[in-house]
């Protein structure tokens, strides 16, 4: 980032080291009793603008393969205060019931090929004046959608943006939209026979598809990578109001019978069946980025309440994981990668933060070959997998 000012640099490094190794609450005050600054250098550099997209979007490019796909999900924070910018009513999917809160709108990309997500950008949700949460996401989208091109034209996203709105607005963005329609979504088969000659408007639709029993010469069977019986075919959804490839994924209610089928969707109409429901998959890997940042770099814990400092907050916290993941999960081999802890790379910090500190404090040389086994020992002191 050629454009950055060597102070914002050198503030950043120190904060993305910070937010892994820190211990305790994440607000300025803490963050000046293990840091380097005092707590007001701290609120003025949040308070300026950085430009996260860029930064991990050449992250993103310099450490994943090239199977990518960009995944959007907002995410309810927990935040109280009357004068906290942004505050309002949203959803909660964990409390399953509308909260006071705040509601980040973030934007991943999923590595399918090493199936983890790295963050590429967060906004605050704050619609403006007679503009819905939709309309707030669409602008978003078409906002930021260049920049998005460049690392993939896959765009994953949950059954809550299967709307037309949203879905015409990714297409005219240059977006493959791959998403999950209602349980009670209406699909018409094509009519693909020969045309009669009669006088009229020829025939479009064959008939509604019953989604417990797909046409066969329509529907192609196929299973999926955990071994369930799946259907692709190609038919009209009437609530998008287009032709799109749809995945139907029979339902067992655990009493030997069947539930409502699952629907998927992907505006390309040559994806593959299983491309499909692999891509709609990888949406939640967003879910486990917002976890660890949740409960490791203190996605929650903002102390701030103005625009500029929350938003700086949101996506450093979020950045930190994907840092993370990229200098001890994805420099590995494959087959020498386990599963991936941020819980063992916040210890690991943390010892290695307060080592420094002792061996500043007291003038050990950390160099001495007699010091560096049991120094590797201490870095790995509580870790899950040492």
């Amino acid at each position: 980032m050629p454009k950055l000012s060597k102070r914002k640099r050198e503030f950043f490094i120190h904060l993305m080291s910070l937010l892994v190794s820190l211990r305790g609450r994440f607000n300025f005050t803490n963050l000046s009793r293990w840091g380097l600054f005092n707590e007001l250098t701290y609120r003025q550099h949040f308070s300026k603008t950085f430009d996260f997209l860029a930064f991990n979007s050449a992250l993103v490019m310099a450490h994943c393969s090239a199977e990518l796909a960009i995944t959007f999900d907002p995410s309810y924070l927990f935040k109280s205060g009357r004068h906290t910018y942004g505050l309002g009513r949203f959803w909660s999917g964990c409390a399953q019931q509308v909260r006071k809160g705040l509601e980040l709108a973030g934007f991943s990309c999923v590595d399918l090929h090493q199936w983890t997500a790295m963050h590429l950008y967060a906004r605050q949700t704050v619609p403006q004046q007679g503009q819905s949460l939709m309309d707030f996401y669409i602008a978003l989208l078409r906002e930021i959608s260049g920049q998005l091109l460049k690392i993939s034209k896959v765009l994953c996203v949950d059954a809550y943006f299967s709307k037309h709105d949203y879905v015409v607005a990714a297409l005219e963005c240059g977006f493959t939209v791959v998403s999950r329609l209602r349980n009670d979504a209406v699909l018409y088969y094509l009519y693909t026979r020969e045309k009669t000659g009669k006088r009229g408007r020829p025939k479009v639709y064959d008939g509604k598809v019953d989604k417990n029993a797909p046409r066969a010469e329509v529907f192609e069977q196929f299973k999926t990578e955990q071994g369930a019986v799946a259907y692709h075919g190609l038919v009209y959804i009437k609530s998008l109001k287009m032709k799109a490839r749809v995945v139907i994924l029979p339902q067992e209610n655990g009493k030997g019978g069947w539930k409502t089928p699952k629907i998927f969707f992907s505006t390309d109409i040559e994806m593959d069946g299983a491309q499909v429901l692999r891509g709609y998959r990888s949406r939640f890997q967003c879910e486990f980025l917002y976890r660890d940042a949740k409960q490791h770099t203190g996605l929650t814990q903002a102390q701030c309440r103005s625009k500029e400092k929350l938003h700086y907050h949101l996506n450093a916290a979020l950045t930190a994981v994907s840092l993370a993941k990229a200098a001890h999960y994805l420099n590995q081999e494959d087959q020498q990668r386990s599963a991936f802890s941020m819980a063992d790379v916040k210890m690991q910090y943390s010892n290695e933060l307060l080592l420094e500190r002792f061996i500043s404090t007291f003038e050990i040389d950390p160099e001495q070959d007699d010091n560096s086994q049991k120094m590797r020992k201490l870095y790995n002191m509580g870790r899950i997998a040492a």
